[in-house]
């Protein structure tokens, strides 16, 4: 009986240095487009996500955030939040019953509560108030100040209402209002509460469906030019590493990126998977752009 084996390939016969030469031209411009390709995404990644921990620097922490959705609450710095406003609108407005006194402090607070304007002069100009040295009109359009042209200072009426009790020696000794120092204790703001998490299960399934479909393709195709670019000679155990690594680091990727929502530590996993496949489809980009130029007489002396 005659026995019919399977046809062998010659590796050697497959080797993309025999294309022709304008093949070799198409092919090297889509390799230079795909590591512009690569560029882009790295400058995606800085661009997208370097502010995520409010420092503008790209770090590993950025990433972790943008990953797991853990995003550092955002602080309200309005005034209308400064436990100094919250008083003055609440508890303290029963000891501030001259309408014009509630004015001035309100439009101080308002005006940005600056300590140079605390020991200002204010007065009131129809329906608001405002600093005395803010009435220098041009000739003739000065304004008229109304309600007995009143002008005291916030000092003024935070040691007429306030400090009475709010000294250290008074009823609320624990809370001093006697000075700038003391009243800007007050103009800060309460903790503000933990946002919910931004990286949501739908945006990683709007993300997921164009780079799973994508991706994997990518590097199906480099993974053979670069297997059958055999270069550099001689290596067939790291060349057979590089082929596959870009894939199993997107599968990795993959996995890590779901898990990451739910275990943050494996943030880091998706993160090292995805500076891996960044790395080895690089080389193999290199590997290809050589293999495809190299000299036929070193492809035979390494046959």
């Amino acid at each position: 009986m005659t026995n019919h084996s399977p046809p062998t390939l010659e590796f050697s016969a497959y080797r993309l240095s025999h294309l022709p030469r304008p093949l070799k031209i198409m092919l090297t411009g889509v390799l230079i487009l795909l590591s512009g390709g690569l560029a882009a995404a790295v400058g995606h990644h800085y661009y997208a996500y370097r502010n995520a921990d409010a420092d503008p620097s790209l770090s590993y922490e950025d990433l972790r955030i943008a990953l797991t959705g853990d995003f550092p609450p955002v602080p309200d710095t309005s005034v209308e939040t400064t436990l100094l406003w919250q008083q003055v609108h609440g508890e303290m407005k029963q000891y501030l019953p001259r309408r014009n006194d509630f004015a001035i402090i309100n439009a101080w607070l308002l005006r940005g509560h600056a300590e140079a304007t605390y020991d200002w002069p204010w007065t009131i100009v129809g329906d608001r108030a405002v600093p005395a040295q803010a009435l220098n009109a041009p000739p003739g359009q000065a304004p008229v100040a109304t309600q007995g042209a009143v002008r005291k200072s916030p000092a003024e009426i935070f040691g007429e209402s306030c400090v009475p009790c709010h000294n250290p020696g008074g009823e609320r000794s624990n809370s001093p209002l006697t000075g700038y120092a003391a009243v800007s204790q007050y103009l800060t703001h309460p903790d503000p509460p933990p946002t919910r998490p931004v990286t949501t299960v739908a945006q990683v399934t709007r993300i997921a469906h164009a780079h799973w479909l994508t991706l994997p393709v990518l590097a199906l195709l480099l993974a053979g030019f670069f297997y059958f670019a055999d270069w550099p000679p001689g290596s067939p155990a790291g060349r057979a590493a590089i082929t596959v690594l870009p894939v199993a680091c997107l599968i990795v990727d993959a996995a890590g990126g779901w898990l990451a929502l739910t275990i943050a530590p494996l943030a880091v996993v998706t993160v090292a998977a995805r500076v891996g496949f960044l790395l080895t489809v690089a080389i193999q980009i290199v590997g290809t752009l050589g293999g495809i130029w190299q000299a036929q007489d070193s492809q035979k002396a390494s046959a």
